[in-house]
């Protein structure tokens, strides 16, 4: 970043010589017109970026469509693209779900810790290993948080520090992982992240709820980050914001608008 920085400062700086230099040789005419090209030659891409961009969502992005909202949901499974337990933390703990249940294929790295959010800092960065899991909030005196059952240690339960959002430990919570057997969630939460323009670095992310028993497609979006034009791309490597035309607001928190939450507390 302190490189970057700095190559921005020498830019300016040898834009303000080389246009001074040419004002007093060529006239302020001259002058003008090779400012106005320094001022917008890092941000050249702008105006066709946003045209091709408004092109692409409209080929490929999808008005939400929701067909029925679920009240007083306990929790749901959750089949991420690029994450296993981060997303599910975040419902867990923040949404008012009693847990969120999540399938790991295959061994990885990961866990909860491996995003700098409230889907958990600072708790122990794991190794997921293969199986079905189920994640919920616990207060920490009580059994589970001690990685307990019916008062006998029990392997399949993990215990994590819950994090507050400043990044303290939250001393009134933690957070449980446990290996189960089966799901018992009724409803599934998909979603399918794609980076379909890694120049731009423009991903599209299709999310669907499904009801597991009865195989109903209750909701479905298809949401588009904006495209990052030249400058843009100097400073950051993706951006989550979504910014689809054809999408509107809707989208990221689709989950919880359609699967409301029963409210449990710890």
């Amino acid at each position: 970043m302190e490189l970057i920085a700095f190559g921005f400062f020498v830019y300016i700086a040898v834009g303000y010589k080389v246009t001074d230099a040419v004002w007093k040789k060529y006239g302020w005419q001259v002058g003008i017109c090779l400012f106005i090209i320094f001022v917008y030659a890092p941000v050249w891409d702008m105006i066709p970026l946003k045209i091709y961009f408004d092109q692409l969502c409209a080929s490929q992005g999808e008005e939400e469509r929701v067909s029925r909202v679920v009240k007083d949901v306990q929790g749901f499974q959750l089949t991420e693209t690029d994450s296993h337990f981060d997303y599910c933390w975040d419902y867990a703990s923040r949404y008012g779900y009693a847990y969120c249940e999540v399938q790991v294929a295959e061994e990885t790295d990961g866990g909860a810790g491996n995003h700098n959010s409230d889907r958990e800092r600072g708790a122990a960065k794991t190794v997921e290993k293969p199986g079905m899991y189920r994640l919920y909030v616990r207060k920490r005196a009580s059994e589970a948080c001690q990685g307990r059952r019916n008062g006998v240690m029990d392997p399949a339960i993990a215990v994590f520090p819950k994090k507050k959002r400043d990044g303290s430990t939250d001393d009134a919570l933690c957070l449980i992982r446990e290996k189960v057997g089966q799901f018992i969630s009724r409803y599934q939460y998909i979603r399918q992240r794609e980076e379909i323009d890694p120049y731009y670095r423009i991903v599209r992310t299709k999310t669907v709820v499904v009801d597991k028993e009865t195989g109903e497609e209750i909701a479905r979006s298809v949401v588009m980050t904006e495209p990052l034009h030249f400058l843009a791309r100097q400073f950051q490597t993706h951006t989550s914001k979504s910014v689809c035309p054809t999408t509107g607001k809707k989208g990221a928190n689709l989950v919880s608008r359609v699967l409301r939450p029963a409210g449990n507390k710890p």
